[in-house]
């Protein structure tokens, strides 16, 4: 059975594992890992099968730009959210991968134009069971 690691990071998360040796293009042809890295306003890449795919960020005005928190948590939810032929590993392709890549992107872009305090509150928060008392 084949089975595919996905790892995400960012720039300074990927810096860090490259000073501990570790080759994106290399491991992932070796190991069989998906390595996709947030390059915020400068895009995203991924490493599949020992390539580097890349895609550039969705533009946002500077002006437009209010809190850039949980832009890498939307990339990763939103590109993930894109892969789902099941059995996942027979179906990925460096297309799909690309098309992922694009879809997470306006979905960060997205993210970064809404201050966090009003996300939260657009969130609703009696979708919980209350506990019996």
């Amino acid at each position: 059975k084949t089975t595919i690691t996905l790892v995400f990071a960012n720039d300074f998360e990927a810096r860090i594992l490259e000073q501990g040796t570790i080759d994106f293009a290399a491991w992932s042809r070796s190991y069989n890992i998906l390595f996709v890295i947030t390059h915020g306003c400068g895009g995203s890449s991924c490493y599949f099968q020992g390539r580097r795919l890349f895609t550039p960020a969705t533009k946002v005005a500077p002006e437009q730009i209010v809190d850039n928190t949980g832009a890498g948590d939307t990339f990763a939810g939103a590109f993930l959210s894109q892969l789902q032929d099941f059995p996942f590993e027979k179906n990925l392709t460096e297309k799909k991968i690309l098309a992922a890549m694009k879809y997470a992107s306006k979905a960060a872009s997205k993210i970064i134009q809404v201050p966090l305090g009003q996300m939260t509150q657009l969130c609703p928060t009696n979708f919980l069971p209350h506990e019996a008392n």
